[in-house]
């Protein structure tokens, strides 16, 4: 069984009416269209995309195998800028963390089904 790691990706919703509409074959300059340029590339990854409740951030969410599958995408955002510009952060987190988490939560504070979770 492969570990995965879980990516959470938080940038400015920096992108303007005008970058939505126009179509150009130029590289995007906002951190929203530089991802889903990315994901549009990136077809195995499916990712989860949830605003701020100020519409100001997106906190984007998609999972990854650990390791080189992970350094790479770790590599390609940094090379578009995400986790560099003001405003942006990546955190990768290996699910073997939430995993062992769960074994430890005594039955009577969580109905979760453990073993629904590990499968």
């Amino acid at each position: 069984m492969a570990d995965y790691a879980l990516f959470i990706v938080t940038i400015p919703n920096d992108q303007t009416e005008e970058d939505k509409v126009k179509q150009t074959t130029e590289m995007p300059s906002s951190l929203c269209e530089k991802l889903k340029s990315y994901f549009s590339e990136n077809t195995d990854i499916k990712p989860v995309w949830m605003p701020s409740t100020d519409q100001k951030t997106y906190q984007v969410t998609f999972h990854a195998e650990f390791g080189a599958k992970s350094d790479r995408i770790l590599l390609d955002l940094n090379q578009r800028d995400i986790g560099i510009k003001h405003g942006s952060r990546v955190c990768v987190v290996p699910t073997t963390v939430f995993m062992g988490t769960y074994d430890h939560v005594p039955n009577n504070t969580s109905n979760l089904d453990v073993t629904s979770v590990k499968s």
